[in-house]
């Protein structure tokens, strides 16, 4: 009988690219030799993580009290976390996220909230 190699599943939840580098650097270096995965994703969690996990997730609260007026509760933590990832600096940019073809207030909100946390 052969043994399975891998890891369980506990939990599917979506989170940033700051809030993923974070639990990774709480778990440590999980090397192995037949994975080279964990390499390849903290390199690239370093290279396109634009701010701390703390910050990211007190930042994904605010966005889904201020995005949660117009989407719902789980549309709008996914539409928070990308705009975690990628820190839109124009309403234009959060218009496209938000997949809209017309801008409205919301977009504006949610820049002013980054400025005023100092994200952007």
């Amino acid at each position: 009988m052969s043994e399975e190699v891998g890891r369980k599943i506990l939990e599917k939840k979506a989170i940033s690219i700051p809030e993923l580098k974070d639990e990774l650097e709480k778990i440590g270096n999980v090397e192995h030799e037949l994975f080279s995965t964990p390499r390849r994703v903290r390199e690239y969690l370093n290279r396109f993580s634009k701010i701390d996990g703390d910050t990211a997730r007190n930042l994904k609260l605010k966005l889904i009290s201020v995005l949660s007026e117009e989407f719902d509760e789980e549309r709008a933590e996914k539409l928070a976390i990308q705009i975690i990832n990628i820190l839109p600096k124009y309403p234009e940019e959060v218009r496209v996220i938000l997949g809209r073809a017309i801008a409205g207030d919301t977009e504006k909100k949610v820049i002013d909230l980054l400025k005023e946390e100092g994200v952007i």
